[in-house]
């Protein structure tokens, strides 16, 4: 979301990729760009995250292996990073976009383009991330079948647990605020629960 408006892409659904929007107050939405969908045999596919600033709105391509950057007023997306494998969740700063790739890498592309570079691997498979300046926050491969959440340091790409999902349970949503972090830990389908630490 921006000050007016929520924005949103239709995730893995449908022949078609879409970005829409609308208005917080309420309203009808309009959508702002849309182009059919690769067939994909198996995996990811589509549009699978999205994330906005001032500068314009940025989606994961899973489809087609890029991270594209669309208007504000819709149209035409930039390519940002291409020739990637399944990339999935976002975050943004005021200079890069970090997203993860399906198979397990956290990745940063500069907003203004440039090559895409690796800032860590090990991460569970289509893993939520969540990030600024600082850090980005994602769930880790543990041993065994477990899953740990890590801190990434983006200046140097250190990594560092923070909590263990517990056993059994999956990572699924991550988020951040200006003091703490917070995940959703499912544990089955009936069954989920939701942390906070601070940062």
């Amino acid at each position: 979301a921006d000050g007016a408006n929520i924005y949103g892409v239709p995730r893995n659904y449908g022949p078609y990729d879409r970005v829409a929007t609308v208005p917080k107050a309420g309203g009808p939405s309009k959508e702002l760009a849309s182009v059919k969908r690769p067939t994909v045999k198996e995996g990811l596919n589509g549009y699978s995250a999205i994330g906005v600033d001032a500068g314009g709105i940025y989606v994961t391509d899973s489809g087609n292996g890029k991270v594209l950057k669309f208007p504000l007023a819709g149209g035409k997306p930039t390519p940002l990073a291409t020739g990637l494998k399944k990339p999935f969740w976002l975050a943004l700063d005021d200079a890069n976009v970090y997203f993860s790739v399906a198979a397990g890498d956290l990745m940063v592309v500069p907003k203004a383009g440039g090559k895409a570079k690796k800032l860590a691997s090990g991460l569970v498979e289509e893993a939520h991330i969540a990030g600024d300046a600082k850090a980005v926050y994602a769930p880790f491969k543990g041993t065994g079948d477990g899953v740990v959440m890590d801190k990434i340091d983006v200046a140097d790409g250190s990594t560092k647990p923070i909590a263990s999902v517990g056993s059994g349970h999956t990572g699924t949503a991550v988020s951040l605020d200006d003091t703490c972090v917070y995940w959703v830990e499912r544990v089955d389908a009936g069954k989920s629960f939701v942390f906070a630490l601070a940062r």
